[in-house]
């Protein structure tokens, strides 16, 4: 039992000095490039429904780095974690932690609900339980990623050739989901120095949408919008 308990000491110390360690990386990158860092997401992030934030059910969106796009859109980057908890006759159990990156930024219009993430074992047997993916044109497109929408003409129309290439291009490492007005990219915890390069991703993401799409939803009303707590 002591063994257990030195054990148990060393690794939350471990877990403290990382965890300081990347505060500290995320501080000095926002402030070398024109960011507002906060600790704590005073914005309410996982606020928008995203398929992403609704894994597990605990979650906690922290390391907020806060800024602007080149184009001005609002842009913000954070840690987000997630898990199962539940009750046993031994305490409280944790699993299935889950640690992301996330890159939240807007469009100037809204759209339904579209995600891009890709193929795993996980979405392949997601798809046999009764959430099939819309295959497209592409072939190496349908094996890398899954996509899912609650309007397939939309999704059909949002995933032109340009659109897919990028998607490609980013050798399925990323989930990508839209929502309303918002716009998700997300990754397995990037290394701190690493954070802002989703910026320029979602950036050239948003600047892809193709023009037929923007003049087919003009005037959807937004989803939900993250306000500060």
């Amino acid at each position: 039992m002591l063994v257990g308990f030195v054990v148990f000491g060393i690794l939350s110390t471990l877990a403290f000095k990382r965890k300081a360690e990347r505060d500290s990386d995320l501080r000095r990158l926002a402030a070398a490039n024109g960011f507002t860092f906060t600790e704590t997401d005073h914005f309410s992030s996982t606020r928008v429904p995203f398929q992403i934030f609704r894994l597990g059910n605990c979650s906690l969106a922290e390391n907020v780095l806060l800024g602007q796009t080149r184009d001005g859109a609002p842009v913000r980057i954070f840690d987000f974690t997630s898990w199962d908890e539940k009750e046993t006759e031994n305490g409280v159990q944790r699993t299935g932690y889950r640690h992301m990156t996330c890159c939240l930024t807007e469009t100037d219009q809204a759209f339904p609900h579209l995600v891009i993430q890709p193929e795993t074992l996980a979405t392949r047997l997601l798809e046999k339980v009764g959430m099939p993916s819309i295959d497209l044109e592409s072939e190496a497109f349908n094996r890398r990623f899954v996509v899912t929408s609650e309007d397939e003409r939309f999704a059909r129309m949002f995933l032109d050739p340009q659109m897919m290439e990028l998607l490609l291009a980013t050798d399925g490492q990323f989930q990508f989901e839209v929502r309303g007005r918002w716009v998700l990219v997300a990754a397995p915890q990037l290394p701190a120095k690493l954070a802002l390069s989703l910026v320029g991703l979602s950036t050239h993401f948003r600047e892809l949408v193709p023009e037929v799409v923007r003049a087919f939803h003009p005037d959807l009303p937004d989803i939900v919008e993250p306000r500060p707590r």
